[in-house]
């Protein structure tokens, strides 16, 4: 395996990863045609712009202007260079990194990301080994069995136990000298103004933090035994973890999101690990925390409807109402369910069983009903004071939907609870609503930004170029017309000119990805963008000789007008006297003889 060669291992690594597998990982992909589609993982959107092609294994995600191949996109989406990307598509497959690469890694060093997920990884499986194999990890068994938390649900999340010692994971470490130098910049032991270091995690039940891929990025312990420190702690951000943008069992719980189009969110691990044991397998956490844009984001690319379900009290269902105009923001159908005062999903399945939650479930309100039904608490119904101010709330909530079928039936609802015409209210709602024009207007200047990097190659250079990648035996008549100091005048013509040093022409179709990795970054862009036209489909009654020949024209054409645009600007900067302008104008049309 040592002995393999550099290029070999990179076609192992990409034939064991397929495009579409590793994009689910991050995103749901829907049948579009002949290829999938879904929301961007790279940039907020209402509408799908994010395509992958299964045949050509290649991804196009046109609100961010990302694409290309699948190491492409790991480096986008995780921000590794190539050489990350490949050990982390060669990790998913299983496949062992070839030590004698080490020489490549001197030229593209081994990512902290990388480095940092392998010491996590290797922490948590300690962690999960005292918990539950040694003497020293009995507190936390006793504290999950006083919590009834089966052993095998525990083991399913990676439950884990950290000691109540000082060094504890710093003795663990001293003998893995990769991992002792990591343990500080992931925030896994403290070092004092006297620079004495200690663990960051004593006496604490750990639950580990993964991402929606389920790598592991940080750890969050819940003290059991000792009185010192928060009830809860949790790991630093770090190169690879941001609070924000994690949602605990994100991982575990996205293939029932995806199949049910709904996701459960709660607040705490325990409420979590419960839900799942008794199979409410769509169920998530913030973890305690505020729901934030980002993970609201990332329950948009998997379902289309949240049911919120924190906890029965003051402070839990202000954090409910929080989260909901984030979640709304996003688009999202929003439901609440109400527990029980006092209860938490935890304790109301403790208490009375799977059948007490799923009432909840079944019993959640759409959000605007829910308001409503608050703001009438609050406000007299019967009064038109208590009918304005009611209405007024209602307002600030309606204004957010942007579905206007779901708006309308919320109108009526109002309206009719406040015993007023709906056109009554619908004319309030007009007058106090609020324009996404603002978040609009940034995407049209990112497209348009898109767009304009996208024509620094001109379209008859990128339709030649897909030309030739699916008919290669066409190289050869293309290098008889047009030579390098032609297409030298074409902008983008560069392009062509890397295939002709590929000295593929007798390759019944070329391999597009091995190709895509010799270009840079704003080529590989733009041509991606365009293989992704539906136009360039195969149509039937499709002629390639008829194609060739309009691809011909239209490069002698385009090379013409750059060489007059040349030879004018030459002549307003005064650069050639009015006798090389003969000759120059001569040499053009003696070339266009000649060429065609």
């Amino acid at each position: 395996m040592d002995k393999i060669d550099f290029k070999e291992f990179i076609e192992r690594v990409r034939q064991a990863n397929d495009i579409v597998e590793v994009v689910s990982e991050y995103v749901v992909l829907k049948k579009a045609g002949s290829k999938y589609k879904s929301l961007s993982p790279f940039k907020r959107e209402k509408t799908p712009s994010f395509f992958v092609d299964p045949q050509k294994q290649l991804f196009k995600c046109f609100s961010s202007g990302y694409g290309g191949t699948v190491f492409d996109f790991i480096m986008a989406y995780e921000k590794l260079d190539f050489m990350g990307a490949l050990k982390h598509l060669a990790r998913r497959a299983g496949l062992s990194f070839p030590s004698s690469f080490r020489s490549e890694e001197k030229n593209e060093p081994l990512t902290k990301k990388l480095k940092l997920w392998e010491l996590h990884e290797a922490v948590a499986e300690y962690w999960t080994r005292i918990l539950f194999e040694e003497p020293s990890g009995e507190p936390a068994r006793a504290y999950l069995r006083e919590r009834n938390i089966d052993l095998e649900i525990a083991k399913a999340f990676g439950l884990g136990y950290a000691p109540n010692k000082w060094d504890g994971l710093l003795r663990w470490a001293s003998g893995k000298k990769d991992y002792l130098e990591l343990l500080e910049p992931a925030g896994l032991v403290v070092r004092t103004e006297s620079s004495k270091i200690y663990d960051r995690f004593r006496g604490r039940l750990i639950f580990r933090i993964s991402d929606e891929t389920g790598k592991i990025v940080g750890f969050s312990g819940r003290l059991i035994e000792g009185d010192k420190g928060p009830k809860y702690l949790n790991s630093p951000e770090s190169p690879i973890f941001t609070k924000g943008k994690i949602l605990y069992g994100f991982h575990k719980a996205k293939t029932a999101i995806a199949e049910s189009g709904k996701a459960i969110l709660c607040e705490g691990h325990i409420d979590l690990i419960r839900l799942h044991a008794v199979q409410f397998s769509m169920a998530v956490a913030t973890q305690g925390t505020a729901l934030t844009e980002y993970q609201a984001a990332l329950l948009k690319r998997f379902c289309s409807e949240v049911i919120v379900a924190y906890d029965g009290d003051r402070a839990g269902e202000d954090a409910a109402i929080r989260a909901l105009d984030i979640l709304l923001a996003e688009g999202l159908e929003v439901k609440i369910a109400q527990l029980p005062p006092g209860e938490d999903p935890d304790s109301l399945i403790s208490k009375n069983g799977r059948e007490a939650f799923e009432k909840v479930i079944e019993n959640a309100l759409p959000y605007p009903s829910f308001v409503l039904n608050k703001a009438c608490m609050e406000y007299s119904p019967q009064q038109a004071l208590g009918k304005s101010k009611i209405a007024e709330k209602m307002v600030g909530v309606l204004v957010k939907i942007n579905d206007p079928i779901r708006r309308h039936t919320a109108c009526l609802e109002v309206a009719a609870r406040l015993g007023i015409s709906l056109e009554v209210f619908e004319k309030k709602l007009e007058h106090l609503s609020t324009t996404t024009s603002q978040f609009l207007q940034h995407d049209k200047e990112d497209q348009e930004e898109q767009q304009v990097w996208e024509e620094k190659i001109c379209p008859a250079i990128l339709e030649s170029f897909w030309f030739l990648m699916e008919y290669p035996e066409y190289i050869a008549r293309f290098k008889e017309i047009f030579a390098p100091d032609v297409l030298s005048d074409i902008p983008g013509g560069d392009l062509l000119l890397r295939l002709y040093d590929s000295g593929k022409e007798s390759v019944k179709r070329m391999d597009v990805n091995h190709f895509l990795e010799t270009l840079p970054l704003e080529q590989k862009r733009s041509v991606v963008s365009f293989m992704f036209d539906p136009a360039r489909e195969n149509q039937e009654g499709y002629a390639q000789e008829e194609h060739f020949m309009i691809l011909k024209d239209q490069l002698l054409l385009l090379w013409t007008q750059k060489r007059l645009e040349k030879i004018k600007l030459q002549i307003e900067l005064g650069k050639i006297s009015g006798k090389e302008i003969s000759t120059k104008l001569k040499e053009i049309v003696d070339l266009r003889k000649k060429l065609l």
